[in-house]
Parts: structure tokens; C-alpha cells; sequence
């Protein structure tokens, strides 16, 4: 297979149907964006769904691959699961892997170690399997963490420490900017009063149980507002987003609203008055520059990658993990102080230019550069070095 190419075709692989999270539109943003960076991207998704339509929509014609959940009795379909992924790399003249997720990347990690392709791993998340993500590290030429914090987890798990990159997520700023709002009240049904926005899987890891807590705190002592909570349960996390929803009931707090998944969340933030992010465990945050380009003003935990991206008192504020005391008396501060929350917000629509998408393109397409150039010259070494063995 050639390694190089005018343009170098990159086979894009998605672990996900839908959309789980921030990480699949981050993904499909980079693909669509990084077609003006000399890249052409194959598009490979394990089944119909959003990201299937999502990517369809852009002009790109997503290509379906067999991708069984890693469990024992799944055991028997992974070399076949391998061995289509192998076919699709060399039907479609792929030179570089890039893997969006851990499932995915140890089968198609396999696939093109088999065609010796050279592998990108994109990490997102900051939990760690030892023993499975030291296999993807060892298949992986170059792993690409979307924060600092995420490149510490990894350290363990990988031998070569020049192997991680460190890129932060991009977002089409402009088109935030452009957004309209939403008329909130009529929207949701809620009284005219400021509202407080949380966006996120129900998961315990995004410590919206924590929000509802600083809620209660609030209520009657407080400015008055509404928190409205958009987002849907996590795949493995039905029992509590059941007990979350259920928590404003037995606290009798009428000020707790929920909204499931939407497609319109910067219409909403154009229309909300804080940005709530109280995750224990927070790889990057896409949330919180989607916030600065609409203006919203943030307030979140300082952990993961919030706390590389946001500048205390300047483009946030921090409380601790697990505080729903400090979150409330944030929150209320932020609805209290008009300079700070304007000051917060025109901070941060200054801020997120740092995260463009063109910006975060054209560093994966460096990376590529990079990897490609690494490829080159060990195929160049190895071929000398076996001239050298039958002189």
C-alpha cells in the first residue's frame, strides 16, 4: 500500500452509532473540517444512527463496519470483526487510522497493524482499563489526548512518552456567535426568571446531583431561578438518571427542570444566564468554550480539563469536586453580580477563539505530517539496514 499520497486518504473510525457525548460531534467537526488540510477522510461508523446521518450531511459517505461489544462470549466474532476491518482499510486505500474510542480502536487498532498501517488513537475520556489500553498504546503509533489531564492518565499505560500529543477539542465559534436564541419560558414552560444550565449525560461522573444539591442550598435564600438540566441518561447509567429526576421531587424543589437530548443546545445557552459544570471527572469540557461563544458565563469544577482551560475570575469560576455549598454561593454570586457576569462573559467570547475548529484541524493534520514522516524514514532505515545484511 503507498504511504504517501497527494492527498492522504484517513480512515475515521467511530465507536458510536449515536451521539454519546461530546466526543462524536467533536470527531465528525474534525473530519468534515479537516478535508481543507490536504486530508481526505473515509468515514466508517458500526451501524445507522446520528453520527451516520450527521456525517451523510456534510458530504461524506459514511461506510458501516461489524463492531461487537468486548465480551467473553463476543470472543469467537473478533477476528472476523478484524479481518472485515482489514478488507475495508485496503478497499479504500487508507495510509492513516484514526480511532475515535477504545472498542474500536483495539479491532481496527488490529486491522492495520495486519496492513501496516500506522494508527492514531484519539483518547477523550480520563478513565483507564490497564491491561486493554496498554495493548491499544502498543498499537498505536501516536496517541492524541484532548487535555493535559487525559496525557497524565496515559503516562502509565504507554512506554514511549513522545507517543502522546495533547490536542484541545475545536468548535465552528462563528456559528455559536450566529446562533439565535430560544425563547426559554415558552420552550420549557418555565416562570420568567434567570435560568441556570447544566448540559451532559446523566452520569454520576458529570455531578449534576451535586447542582441539584446546590439548588436546595439556594431556594428561599437565594436569587430566584430555574436550573433546567438538558441531556439523556447514559447507556449504563439508567438507575441514576432515575434517581436524579427523582431527587428534586423528594426535596420538594420546584426550580429543577430536565430536557432531554437537543439538537439546539446554543440556542439555549444564548437564552440562559449561567453555565453550570460540577463533573467530578472531566476530560476536556467541550461544554465550556461552547458556553464562552454564546456568551454564557461558566462555572465549574476544578479538575480535568476545565481547570487548563479556564482562567479563575477571568473566563470562570471554579468551586471544589463534590461542593455544593461553594457551587451555590457561585452560582448565586454570578446572578447577583452583573459586572462579574458580564465581565465573565465578553472574557470568554474572547477566550474561545483559542479553540477554533480550523484551529484544531490544522494541528491533526500536523500530527499526521508528523507520523507520516516518522513512517517514512523507519521504512528508509529498515531498507538500509537490510542492504547492508546482503552486502
Amino acid at each position: 500500500m503507498a504511504m504517501t499520497a497527494s492527498r492522504r486518504r484517513v480512515g475515521f473510525f467511530f465507536n458510536h452509532a449515536a451521539i454519546i457525548g461530546g466526543g462524536e460531534i467533536s470527531f465528525i467537526d474534525l473530519a468534515d473540517t479537516i478535508r481543507g488540510y490536504g486530508v481526505t477522510p473515509v468515514v466508517f461508523v458500526p451501524g445507522r444512527g446520528e453520527v451516520y446521518e450527521r456525517l451523510s450531511a456534510r458530504g461524506m459517505r459514511p461506510h458501516r463496519f461489524f463492531l461487537p461489544r468486548i465480551r467473553w462470549y463476543t470472543l469467537p466474532l473478533l477476528p472476523l470483526a478484524t479481518a472485515s476491518i482489514v478488507w475495508a482499510l485496503m478497499r479504500h486505500g487508507v495510509t492513516i487510522l484514526h480511532a475515535n474510542g477504545a472498542r474500536c480502536m483495539l479491532l481496527a487498532g488490529a486491522a492495520a497493524l495486519f496492513c501496516r498501517i500506522p494508527v492514531v488513537w484519539h483518547v477523550r475520556v480520563m478513565g483507564r482499563e490497564a491491561a486493554l489500553d496498554r495493548l491499544r498504546s502498543r498499537l498505536a503509533k501516536v496517541i492524541i489526548a484532548n487535555s493535559r489531564a487525559v496525557a497524565q492518565t496515559l503516562q502509565p499505560i504507554t512506554d514511549v512518552d513522545a507517543a502522546v500529543r495533547v490536542v484541545h477539542n475545536g468548535i465552528d465559534y462563528r456559528e455559536f456567535a450566529a446562533t439565535p436564541p430560544i425563547d426559554l419560558y415558552r420552550e420549557f414552560s418555565l416562570p420568567n426568571i434567570p435560568v441556570v444550565l447544566a448540559v451532559g449525560r446523566l452520569c454520576a461522573c458529570k455531578g449534576l446531583h451535586v447542582l441539584i444539591e446546590a439548588c436546595g442550598i439556594l431556594k428561599g435564600v437565594g436569587p430566584a431561578f430555574t436550573c433546567l438540566i438538558i441531556g439523556q441518561d447514559a447507556l449504563y447509567e439508567r438507575e441514576y438518571g432515575r434517581r436524579l429526576r427523582e431527587m428534586p421531587v423528594r426535596s420538594g424543589l420546584d426550580n429543577v427542570v430536565f430536557g432531554s437530548w437537543r439538537n439546539d443546545v446554543p440556542s439555549i445557552m444564548k437564552s440562559a444566564a449561567v453555565l453550570a459544570l460540577p463533573s467530578d471527572s472531566e476530560s476536556f469540557g467541550r461544554v465550556v468554550i461552547e458556553a464562552w461563544a454564546c456568551g454564557l458565563p461558566v462555572v465549574a469544577t476544578e479538575s480535568g480539563g476545565p481547570a487548563e482551560i479556564i482562567d479563575e475570575g477571568e473566563t470562570g469560576l471554579f468551586v471544589p469536586v463534590n461542593a455544593p455549598q461553594p457551587l451555590a454561593l457561585k452560582i448565586a454570586l454570578l446572578l447577583t453580580d452583573r459586572k462579574l457576569h458580564d465581565r465573565l462573559a465578553a472574557n470568554g467570547l474572547l477566550r474561545v477563539k483559542d479553540f477554533s475548529l480550523d484551529a484544531h484541524a490544522r494541528n491533526i493534520a500536523a500530527v499526521y505530517q508528523e507520523l507520516m514522516e516518522h513512517v517514512t524514514r523507519a521504512y528508509k532505515d529498515d531498507g538500509q539496514v537490510k542492504k547492508r545484511g546482503t552486502a
